[in-house]
């Protein structure tokens, strides 16, 4: 099950790298382990046609993603 986007925005990080931060929905039906077992794909995956994981947040019932925008 993949997450359900509630948002996601364009950012910049220290150097100019450009980032996608992707915000799970409220009311996602994904729950804590299958959102950390994504995050875990998405770490061990490397393909040119897939965005790199640079980072996510799991607190207080934020899922958060942040990968090289696109």
């Amino acid at each position: 099950m993949l997450l359900t986007i509630l948002a996601a925005h364009k950012g910049i990080l220290s150097g100019e790298t450009l980032v996608a931060i992707k915000r799970a929905a409220e009311g996602s039906l994904q729950g804590k382990k299958e959102f950390l077992t994504e995050i875990e794909l998405l770490s061990r995956l490397h393909h040119r046609n897939l965005v790199s994981l640079i980072g996510y947040c799991n607190e207080e019932q934020e899922q958060v993603y942040i990968t090289l925008y696109s």
